[in-house]
């Protein structure tokens, strides 16, 4: 079970990075000292009051 899981993991991986390349920007690779945001995919899985109007993006 554990090869097919890692065999369809591969398959989205790959399936990703095509659309990444031929996407108009194409591979984008940042520096550091470059500003990017990051987006916390806990907070938005997270069921609890508490986190309801936690910004999901951090800022730039």
């Amino acid at each position: 079970m554990l090869t097919e899981a890692v065999h369809h993991t591969i398959q989205w991986k790959t399936a990703f990075d095509l659309q990444v390349k031929v996407s108009k920007a194409g591979i984008v690779e940042f520096r550091m000292g470059q500003l990017v945001q990051v987006y916390q995919n806990k907070v938005a899985l997270t069921l609890g009051t508490e986190h309801k109007l936690t910004p999901l993006w951090s800022p730039p």
